[in-house]
């Protein structure tokens, strides 16, 4: 057994590595996926949220804390969509189905984000 046996291939990935977790076609329907939770999730954090931590009523004092981490839990799956969007969109252009998905999941991020934003702002700015 000689040295060479052991060297890895500095081309290949370890397993575990994220660039070799998800394949192209992977990326892209988990950032289309991760989009939409960010879109569609906004109402969905804030009940889940309530129900668990504070039952039927909110402390005041935690407000701001409590609105911050609503729209943060959905703006930082935005955010994660739009960056294995970007795995899909940094390769070379192909006519494969998954580069419009994960054009598609950016704007639905882009848009998880606004949403999460206004609301963040709606809510602080009508706080009595």
């Amino acid at each position: 057994m000689n040295d060479t046996d052991n060297q890895i291939d500095p081309e290949q990935q370890s397993w575990w590595h994220p660039t070799a977790a998800l394949t192209p076609k992977g990326s892209a329907i988990a950032a289309f996926t991760l989009a939409a939770v960010s879109l569609l999730g906004q109402s969905a954090w804030t009940a889940a949220a309530q129900a668990v931590f504070f039952g039927s009523s909110w402390p005041q004092s935690r407000l701001p804390w409590i609105l911050l981490s609503i729209v943060l839990a959905p703006v930082l799956s935005a955010v994660l969509a739009m960056l294995l969007a970007r795995r899909v969109l940094t390769r070379p252009a192909s006519d494969d189905w998954e580069t419009p998905l994960a054009r598609a999941a950016v704007v639905i991020a882009e848009l998880g984000i606004v949403l999460g934003v206004v609301a963040a702002l709606g809510n602080l700015l009508l706080r009595h």
